[in-house]
């Protein structure tokens, strides 16, 4: 008798997905890679001034997290972006704060090849679709309501139809279609 209660077929593809995984199930949200870019924004010396995360928090959507953004950008690229929608110029300045950090490490990498044109299009269309994401706010008296009572919902039609249907076929069982005893068939 086999004590898992998962056949084991099922139970070896499960091991080859955590094994793929490397035993690693956390999911990096993107919220802590705007946490880490706040906090370097507090480090840069060129960057006095306000660097709010109450604007971030503003402009955050809840809504990021319940579309598939998150496997389709890494979390730094999401929040990033995030700050490039609450405040473009202090994210340039502290990307090229970042690049030429990058630079006096890497000397035998040539300027030209580290221009900030690629990742500010791609923040600026990644920005754009966090933009589309938001939510929108939700009418709380029709999802409250109850949609069979609505009379401009399909449950309402649906209900109705079906009440009809069965109003005829009972009539049509009381009075035969071929007997003569009902005047309004």
């Amino acid at each position: 008798m086999n004590p898992s209660p998962l056949p084991p077929k099922l139970g070896y593809q499960e091991f080859l997905v955590a094994q793929s995984l490397k035993f690693q199930f956390k999911v990096h949200h993107s919220h802590l890679a705007a946490r880490g870019i706040y906090l370097d924004l507090q480090m840069c010396p060129s960057l006095q001034g306000p660097t709010g995360i109450d604007r971030l928090a503003q402009a955050w959507p809840e809504g990021w997290s319940l579309t598939d953004l998150e496997f389709l950008w890494t979390p730094s690229q999401i929040a990033c972006a995030a700050w490039w929608i609450v405040d473009k110029p202090i994210i340039e300045i502290w990307l090229k704060l970042k690049s030429h950090r990058l630079l006096t490490k890497n000397d035998s990498t040539p300027s030209s090849s580290l221009t900030l044109n690629p990742p500010i299009d791609h923040l600026n269309s990644l920005s754009q679709i966090l933009n589309d994401t938001k939510l929108k706010p939700i009418n709380k008296d029709r999802v409250t309501a109850k949609s069979g009572k609505d009379p401009n919902s399909n449950l309402f039609r649906i209900m109705k139809a079906q009440i009809e249907n069965d109003s005829i076929v009972k009539h049509h069982q009381k009075y035969p279609v071929g007997t003569h005893h009902d005047p309004f068939s």
